[in-house]
């Protein structure tokens, strides 16, 4: 392989000092698995990468960004390309700017959209008044002790449910070929100030027989975060072709590939945590604090209010 030849993920493991046996010796794993990564033919699981970026001495957001220009041979980016005529040019513009017109539409909140979307579920999938999605049995009829919780650690790793083309619900790159992923155009065009891949849990099972038990394996969140922000992308395109009421499930495609929104193999679940936090003053007065997300500076969930201390993990 060439200087020319070397990938991003090659050239930044030659920076850090690494041959690629010392590098997997450090990692703890195979050579030809270093070699398939920086060919672009596999990409490293996401358990993987915290100890290679630390290896490399690198963030996690670096990291990301190299294994998405990291790509195969027959994917990979010419060494130089021509700057966009003025029709390519014109057609991104206008591709980037309607996907801004449907993500940033006026007049609506998240909380809006998200309760009409529940109205295409059957009553049944629905929480009591309507306007929440809840699985079979996932309310309770009363609060669980958090010594009744428990928490298990899948032993294997679960694939990521493949639910189609996202061609519909991503915009056009500066060079004039599409997206790969969601969490990518939010980097590149809406450029938020907090936007940052990290390792994540991933809820791969809910019981509430004798308690309440929660299975877990991993995912990363930019993972997460492609999927449930094409999905709100997809409704709030419709429903803006729609004249502003719940879309038909046809122009829904991805939400349709998905089937049952509470099954964990059928759609990435993280956790998050909710904590109710009640002062109580001199006077004997309660109140407690709401925390209002701004969107300027958040990439999800802009302009929410909800309970504070509250995370997603």
């Amino acid at each position: 392989m060439t200087n020319e030849q070397v990938s991003p993920l090659a050239a930044c493991r030659l920076a850090a000092g690494f041959t690629q046996e010392s590098l997997a010796e450090q990692l703890s794993i195979d050579r030809s698995t270093i070699g398939r990564w920086e060919r672009g033919a596999q990409a490293p699981q996401p358990w993987q990468r915290p100890d290679l970026a630390t290896s490399l001495r690198i963030s996690l957001t670096e990291l990301d960004d190299i294994l998405r220009r990291t790509k195969p041979p027959t994917e990979a980016e010419p060494a130089a390309t021509a700057a966009p005529d003025g029709a390519l040019a014109t057609e991104v513009q206008r591709s980037q700017q309607e996907w801004l017109r449907v993500r940033n539409a006026p007049g609506v909140r998240g909380r809006e959209l998200t309760e009409l979307a529940a109205w295409l579920y059957p009553e049944s999938h629905r929480a009591p008044g309507g306007h929440v999605l809840a699985g079979p049995g996932w309310l309770l009829d009363e609060p669980v002790p958090l010594n009744s919780v428990r928490l298990v650690w899948a032993g294997q790793q679960r694939p990521v449910p493949q639910l189609g083309s996202f061609g519909h619900v991503l915009p056009m790159t500066d060079r004039g070929d599409q997206y790969s992923g969601y969490s990518r155009a939010v980097w590149d065009i809406v450029r938020p100030r907090l936007l940052e891949n990290r390792l994540s849990y991933r809820l791969l099972d809910l019981r509430v027989d004798h308690g309440l038990e929660l299975s877990f394996g991993t995912t990363t969140f930019f993972e997460v975060f492609d999927v449930k922000q094409a999905l709100a992308h997809e409704f709030k395109a419709a429903w803006l072709a729609s004249n502003r009421s719940v879309p038909n499930w046809t122009a829904l495609p991805l939400r349709t590939a998905i089937g049952d929104p509470f099954d964990p193999q059928r759609l990435l679940m993280s956790p998050g945590i909710s904590t109710l936090t009640i002062r109580r003053d001199r006077s004997g007065q309660h109140r407690f604090v709401l925390h209002e997300r701004d969107g300027g500076k958040v990439a999800d969930g802009g302009g929410l209010c909800h309970v504070m201390p509250a995370g997603e993990f």
